[in-house]
């Protein structure tokens, strides 16, 4: 098993579309519910980073997901 830290550099790097919001959650729980709760964009995806430290965010919202990206669930797959 990875990291989390190793997981969280793949998706920055792999994941082609920036986050659409930054949020601070108090658990995945919440995390979620502000995806679900978006009023701004059609949120599909979210990203929760652990809990919060100071002011930091740690809660990304995406517009994209596995299903909406041109490759699919391959588009997070590593290239040989």
């Amino acid at each position: 098993s990875c990291p989390l830290e190793e997981v969280f550099d793949v998706v920055d790097v792999l994941h082609p579309s920036p986050a659409l919001r930054l949020v601070q959650a108090s658990n995945q729980a919440a995390c979620e519910r502000s995806c679900v709760l978006e009023k701004e964009f059609l949120c599909r995806s979210f990203l929760y980073k652990g809990p919060p430290t100071g002011n930091a965010y740690n809660c990304q919202l995406f517009h994209l997901d596995h299903v909406t990206l041109p490759d699919g669930a391959n588009t997070f797959r590593l290239q040989d």
